[in-house]
């Protein structure tokens, strides 16, 4: 049942990956591609931004601002960008 209410709430995001970002169940198959949004958010700032990311949503930013902060993209800009053909290696 819950799969069935993801897979509907999908086809009305942008991406998969905006889709990631709020959903409450995730497939096996969506954890490869959480990492892979993780590690190049990583390769744009340092391994040390994803706990900065957290730090500042517990101080109380919303997530959105936490990310811009954090990682110098929006969170929609850094969806587009992931889902191009390409994602350019410099911030």
């Amino acid at each position: 049942m819950e799969h069935d209410i993801t897979t509907a709430a999908y086809a009305g995001s942008t991406s998969r990956l905006e889709f990631l970002a709020n959903a409450t169940y995730l497939a096996p198959e969506d954890y490869s591609l959480a990492f892979a949004a993780v590690a190049r958010l990583e390769e744009r700032t340092s391994p040390e931004a994803v706990t900065l990311y957290y730090k500042r949503i517990g101080a109380g930013l919303c997530w959105q601002e936490a990310f811009e902060e954090t990682f110098r993209i929006s969170a929609g800009d850094f969806y587009d960008l992931f889902d191009s053909p390409r994602f350019p290696d410099e911030p």
